[in-house]
């Protein structure tokens, strides 16, 4: 070989093994795992440690992992240890990180090695189903208190979603939302994860340099779930308490905390049924200031919703009432904090009595405010809340405190007053307590929750104080549950911001056992579930009103993650007098019956999911039925979608057969993870109508998004669907952070 050549040569040979140490490869063509430090690799159980490194400026956020920034951190992770299924065994595959920051924000880059890339899930079309594909979750605990944190998550397909975490994990808020930036790429080595955090985003002390942290990984194709810090079977990643160590952050800048979103709103409806319809323009503006690195202000002037996903139908075939969920962002922003921990279908506060008729429709918010923090030894919330009434504004408020203790627990207060949809003098009153700990019987859990209430409204013919209190507990581990509760509710409890679901009773006895232990001999079975429930309600006089009984005899959950379950339900009922399910009327006796169900439900993996059910007995000692099933369809990135079908049907002894049919249908368009469109269209043979909800959601700029939304109302005529009416909302905001 020529001298110049072989010169050559070895030069190229000494420039590629450079840039291979300096992307952290030991020569080799693909990027290889590095060494970690002791102190920071994963732990069955302990805190490790990693360690923040300055940079004057931050990679870029592509998921390529290749900005040299990345190499001046020192690794962590490594060979992880799994959660789910095997205890105590480390995961089939590396997880590396290294952790970044500016002045203004944090940075994480994850190594997700997998030996087969193909292996690797990332089917989700929308944010809904990330937790369906592989992903990478982090637990930060700004405050080190070890109690609550923000968790941060995204997939391959770089979805995202973020949450609020309260209480060692107990409390989780999945509808928070922040600013934040993600990114991820599938490589010849597996998948690369970078995000960046701002500081402005979260809450933290400025002076601390320690933080709480935790990393998680799921791998669908193997169904192991990875942990970096204490990562044992029945530990939640979401508990702050379980986290490891992040050092090293200084400097750290917040500024003043002030976040402005002033937004426009335009609306058309179209009525054709009454022959009108409507045109408005509005506007408004949210604001969010950080009093101080552990209190933050909230204030809507004009509050809209116009955003909002439309709601899901429900069919009650129950005598009791139902409750649906909340979905407007300034309610389920911190809403952990105004949780309250009752049970039985008592709450003292229910924000979606806020705004909205008992039929559903809008009351104007005109102003909102509120007010929360957190800190080591106490969290509080106080909200206000102006909007439209009958003749003149009514004012609403509700106020939450919690001291935290000792052991993981807990003492509360709460008080709301007014009421959204009278004029009616109305105020509840309630203190809680909650124990928690980790070391039962040196390593078991043990939760056990007290509460009471009281509610006073001059709207009832005799307007008094009337109350309601309860007291549960919980024990479990790795493969047993149990659970005992007892509550009692006074005849005229009604809260007025609250909600009831039942107000014939006066005492509530439940139980729940259940065990689930893993297989981790058997390959192709993950977990069984053997599991009974009693749930019985008497008068005050203990004379029995209903009774419910839940025969879980078996539900296996193979390797796969599909599942297969069988159950029992026997039910009594004595009603004092008579009462309406669906269109008939049944009269005051006792009633028994029994019916048994068996589903399927296969993997959420899967680019195909699919899910089935029969349920055969009676209901109210009327033959009865149910089937159902449905579809799911992943087979392109961005496009989702899927349709449920359902029949229930009930051969009553003296009125007309219930059958009920209906379709739920949902597409969403995922043009990148910014910009999608989403669809839910909804029938039922009982309205014979078609409802179809249409979202385009568009952050066009970090925190700040355009939405347009189209609702469409059919009503179905034989063959033919004639269109009742349509509207639709066009909201424009934006993001000023200052």
């Amino acid at each position: 070989m020529p001298a110049r050549l072989k010169t050559s040569f070895l030069f190229l040979a000494l420039v590629a093994q450079g840039l291979a140490t300096a992307l952290g490869q030991d020569g080799n063509a693909t990027v290889q795992p590095s060494k970690i430090a002791k102190e920071s690799r994963g732990t069955y159980r302990g805190a490790p440690v990693v360690h923040a490194t300055f940079v004057e400026n931050g990679p870029k956020i592509d998921g390529d992992l290749n900005d040299e920034v990345w190499q001046r951190a020192l690794p962590a992770g490594g060979e992880l240890f799994q959660v789910e299924h095997k205890d105590n065994v480390t995961g089939s595959e590396v997880t590396e990180f290294r952790v970044l920051y500016d002045k203004s924000n944090l940075y994480l880059g994850v190594w997700c090695f997998q030996k087969n890339p193909k292996g690797i899930t990332a089917n989700a079309g929308n944010d809904e189903k990330v937790v369906e594909d592989d992903f990478v979750g982090i637990l930060i605990d700004t405050f080190h208190d070890k109690r609550n944190g923000y968790v941060f998550l995204v997939n391959p397909n770089s979805l995202r979603i973020d949450a609020l975490v309260s209480d060692n994990g107990s409390n989780q808020n999945w509808h928070w939302e922040t600013v934040w930036n993600a990114r991820c790429a599938i490589h010849d080595w597996g998948w690369g994860v970078e995000l960046a955090i701002p500081f402005k985003s979260i809450s933290f002390d400025d002076k601390a340099t320690t933080w709480g942290m935790n990393l998680a990984r799921s791998i669908k194709g193997t169904s192991e779930f990875l942990f970096w810090a204490n990562a044992r079977s029945g530990v939640d990643p979401a508990n702050a308490s379980e986290a490891g160590v992040l050092h090293g952050l200084k400097g750290l800048e917040q500024g003043l905390g002030l976040d402005l979103m002033p937004f426009v709103t335009s609306r058309y409806t179209n009525d054709r049924t009454k022959n009108q319809d409507d045109f408005d323009f509005d506007g408004g503006i949210d604001l969010r200031y950080r009093i101080s690195s552990k209190t933050t202000a909230q204030l809507s002037v004009n509050t809209d919703f116009a955003d909002v996903e439309a709601d899901h139908r429900q069919y009650n075939f129950s005598r009791f009432n139902e409750s649906f969920p909340e979905k407007r962002a300034f309610f389920l922003e911190d809403a952990s904090i105004f949780d309250f921990p009752s049970f039985g279908g008592v709450s003292p506060y229910y924000s979606r009595k806020i705004g909205l008729s008992e039929d559903g429709d809008v009351m104007p918010i005109h102003l909102a405010t509120k007010i929360t923090g957190r800190s080591k030894d106490y969290n509080f919330g106080l909200m206000d809340v102006l909007l439209e009434g009958d003749d003149h504004p009514r004012n609403v408020f509700v106020g939450r405190g919690r001291k935290n203790l000792t052991e993981d627990s807990t003492v509360g207060l709460i008080s709301t007053w007014g009421d959204p949809r009278s004029d009616a003098t109305s105020f509840s009153l309630g203190a809680d307590y909650k124990y928690h700990t980790g070391e039962f019987l040196e390593k078991h859990n043990l939760s056990t929750t007290a509460w009471i209430l009281g509610s006073y409204s001059d709207a009832d013919d005799h307007p008094g104080m009337e109350g309601a209190y309860g007291i549960n507990s919980t024990f479990w581990n790795e493969d047993v549950l149990l659970y005992g509760g007892y509550a009692e509710v006074g005849d005229k409890f009604n809260p007025a911001l609250g909600y009831v679901q039942r107000d014939d009773f006066r005492r509530n006895y439940d139980m729940t056992f259940s065990y689930h232990p893993n297989h981790e001999e058997t390959d192709w079975l993950r977990t069984t579930v053997h599991q009974y429930a009693f749930d019985l309600y008497t008068d005050t006089g203990n004379n029995l009103i209903d009774t419910t009984q839940r025969f879980e005899p078996l539900t296996l959950v193979f390797d796969s993650g599909d599942a297969i379950s069988f159950e029992s339900f026997h039910h009594t009922d004595r009603p004092s007098e008579e009462f309406p399910i669906w269109d008939t009327m049944l009269p005051v006796r006792k009633y028994e019956w029994w019916n048994h169900s068996l589903s399927f439900e296969s993997s959420g993996k899967r680019k195909i999911s699919v899910s089935l059910e029969t349920e055969r007995g009676e209901k109210y000692e009327s033959p009865a039925s149910r089937y159902g099933g449905g579809l799911e369809f992943k087979l392109l990135k961005k496009f989702l979608f899927g349709f449920d079908y359902s029949v229930d049907t009930i051969d009553w002894d003296n009125a007309p057969q219930t059958k009920l049919k209906v379709i739920t249908g949902k597409a969403t368009i995922n043009f990148s993870p910014d910009l999608f469109i989403s669809n839910l269209i909804q029938y039922d043979n009982d309205s014979d109508s078609v409802g179809v909800n249409s979202r385009l959601q568009w952050e066009y700029k970090p925190g700040a998004k355009f939405f347009f939304v189209l609702n469409q109302g059919y009503l179905v005529e034989g063959s033919r669907f004639s269109l009742q009416g349509y509207g639709s909302a066009i909201k424009l905001g934006t993001l000023f952070r200052f």
